[in-house]
C-alpha cells in the first residue's frame, strides 16, 4: 500500500470554470483513488470552504498545506486577480505545480511567473498520464491502470462540450477594475506577507544548524514557533523533564507551584522516604513536604515548568479560548486537570 500524505490537491480555478474543475476532480477521485476529503475545489461541495470560515485565511491554509498544485489556465482564470494571487502563493511557497493549458488559453498566454513553466495539455491524454504518475503516490488504494483509462477516455470525450459551455471573462467596468486591482494589491501584500514568513523560517533554521547545545535550539525554536508550537514544544520539554522524578516529587511540584504547604495524606505513608532520603524532598518539623530546588534532579524540572508558567501566563485570548474548546476546561496552569494532561 502506498503511504497517503496528510496534504491535499489544490485544484486553481476560476469560479466560472466549476464544470471544468468538478469533471478534473472526479476524474482525480474515481480514476486514481484518492479520497474525497484529499481534494481542495473551492467550487465543489464538500471540497470546498465551510460554511462561516473566513475565505481568504482558509484558501491561504489550504494552500499552505496541500501537497500539490493543479492550475486550470483559461481565460477567466486570468481574469480573476483571486487566481493569480494563488499562483503567487503557490510560487512563493515552491509548491508542485502541475498547470494546465486549454484550447481556449494556449502556450502563448503564459506569463508572469509562469513564464518558462512546463505547462500540460489537458486535452492530451499522455499529459493527463504525467498528472496520474504524480498524484498516484498519494492514493491509499490507488485505481487500476484499466480504471484509470476507462476514466481518462471518459473525461476526454466530454471536454469539449465542457469547454465550449464555458463563459467568457466580461469586460470590467472602471469601477469593477479597481475594485479587482484594489484585491489584487491586497493579495500580492499576503503573499510577500508569506514570503517574509518563508525567510525568517530559513533565519530559524540557519541558526538552529548553528547551535549544537540543545537547550539551545530549543530556545530558537520557541522563538520562531507560533503559540500552538510553542505550547507543544514546552509541553515535551515538561514532560521529559519530570520523567525521572517520582510521583511524590510531582506533586510537591505541584502544590509549590500553586503556592501551598503539602501535608501529605495517609496515603502516601511509605512512598516518600526515599525521595527525603535523596534529599530530593525534604520533610519541615512540622510535617510538611517540600521539593529540594537546588538538587541537580530538581533544577530541570522547576525550570521546564517556570517557562511553561510563563508562557501561560501570556498567551493570547484566541489561544485561551481555542484550549477551552478542545478540552472544555479553563487553561490555567496551576489547575489539577492542565497537570494531568501537560505536566
Amino acid at each position: 500500500m502506498n503511504p497517503v500524505t496528510t496534504g491535499k490537491v489544490f485544484i486553481s480555478h476560476a469560479t466560472e470554470d466549476k464544470p471544468l474543475a468538478e469533471a478534473l476532480s472526479d476524474l482525480i477521485e474515481a480514476g486514481i483513488g484518492l479520497t474525497h476529503d484529499q481534494i481542495f475545489c473551492t467550487s465543489l461541495a464538500g471540497q470546498g470552504i465551510p460554511a462561516g470560515t473566513d475565505f481568504k485565511q482558509h484558501i491561504q491554509g489550504e494552500l499552505a498545506h496541500s501537497v500539490v498544485v493543479i492550475a486550470l489556465l483559461t481565460p477567466n482564470y486570468y481574469a480573476s486577480a483571486f487566481c493569480l494571487c494563488e499562483l503567487g502563493g503557490t510560487w512563493v511557497l515552491s509548491k508542485d505545480f502541475l498547470p494546465f493549458v486549454t484550447p481556449l488559453a494556449g502556450f502563448g498566454d503564459l506569463k508572469a511567473v509562469l513564464k518558462g513553466v512546463q505547462a500540460l495539455r489537458i486535452d492530451q491524454d499522455t499529459d493527463l498520464d504525467e498528472m496520474r504518475d504524480r498524484l498516484l503516490a498519494f492514493a491509499a488504494s490507488p485505481a487500476p491502470t484499466p480504471r484509470w483509462s476507462v476514466k481518462k477516455d471518459k473525461f476526454l470525450k466530454a471536454l469539449t462540450a465542457i469547454l465550449a459551455n464555458l463563459p467568457k471573462p466580461k469586460t470590467p467596468s472602471a469601477s469593477d477594475l479597481k475594485k479587482v486591482t484594489d484585491e489584487r494589491d491586497g493579495y500580492l501584500a499576503e503573499a510577500k506577507s508569506l514570503e517574509s514568513e518563508l525567510a525568517t523560517l530559513k533565519i530559524k533554521y540557519d541558526e538552529l544548524g548553528k547551535r549544537k547545545d540543545k537547550a539551545a535550539v530549543k530556545e530558537v525554536d520557541l522563538q520562531f514557533s507560533g503559540e500552538s508550537e510553542q505550547f507543544e514544544i514546552l509541553e515535551r520539554s515538561t514532560k521529559q523533564a519530570l520523567k525521572p522524578l517520582s510521583k511524590a516529587v510531582e506533586e510537591a511540584l505541584f502544590y509549590r507551584a500553586r503556592g501551598e504547604t503539602w501535608y501529605p495524606g495517609q496515603e502516601w505513608d511509605g512512598r516518600l522516604d526515599d525521595d527525603v532520603q535523596r534529599e530530593l524532598l525534604k520533610r519541615s518539623s512540622d510535617g510538611y513536604i517540600y521539593v529540594n530546588e537546588g538538587h541537580p534532579k530538581i533544577r530541570p524540572a522547576v525550570e521546564a515548568l517556570s517557562k511553561m508558567e510563563a508562557f501561560v501566563g501570556k498567551v493570547s485570548p484566541e489561544f485561551c479560548e481555542a484550549y477551552e474548546e478542545e478540552y472544555e476546561d479553563e487553561l490555567s496552569f496551576t489547575a489539577k486537570g492542565f497537570w494531568e494532561r501537560h505536566v
